[in-house]
């Protein structure tokens, strides 16, 4: 039985995703390896916690919590980028300008084109949530809102991409002679 197109896509960018994750995590575990083995430093623990002050009020973070919600951020841009990438293939289909296009979006913060929305549209838009330290730390632009409402946020975005790609390969894999078929009735 073939596999269907969305199928095997979605299958190629959650096992990128997953690859780029077990390489990431290695490279933390590396990292605090050779922080734990260099002279006067010990392994630590996982519940460590990371204090900053932010508006003269003292904050915590604890370094498991961080590591989670960091890599949680990463993953959901991910797959949102995965799909806006896929989508976007469906109508360019030179890879250059698909990298293009994704990179304008995936930078629309910094290249100021979100100032030409309105504040509270920008507030539900994941384009809006780039500056990861900001968001992790709850600073700046960040401190007041929880990281719940940013996961909601990308989580919601997920899905509609995700979606709206299923509903476009399910249309283009559907038969010519069916789709003629389809229309003809409609004319009807």
């Amino acid at each position: 039985m073939p596999v269907s197109i969305f199928r095997y896509q979605s299958t190629r960018s959650f096992l990128t995703i997953v690859a780029f994750d077990f390489a990431l995590v290695i490279a933390i575990g590396l990292n605090i390896i050779i922080i734990a083995l260099t002279p006067d430093h010990n392994f630590g623990s996982f519940l460590y916690p990371l204090v900053y002050v932010h508006n003269g009020d003292t904050a915590l973070v604890i370094l498991w919590q961080f590591y989670a919600i960091w890599l949680l951020l990463l993953n959901l841009w991910a797959f949102l980028l995965c799909g806006i990438s896929l989508l976007i293939s469906h109508w360019i289909r030179n890879p250059i300008a698909n990298i293009f296009c994704l990179a304008v979006i995936a930078f629309a913060k910094p290249l100021s084109l979100l100032a030409m929305l309105p504040q509270k549209i920008q507030l539900f838009l994941p384009l809006s949530y780039t500056a990861m330290s900001d968001m992790v730390y709850l600073m700046g632009e960040f401190d007041m809102l929880p990281p719940a409402k940013w996961i909601l946020i990308f989580i919601v975005w997920d899905i509609l991409v995700w979606a709206a790609l299923a509903v476009i390969i399910k249309i283009q894999e559907r038969p010519l002679s069916s789709r003629r078929a389809s229309l003809a009735s409609q004319n009807r």
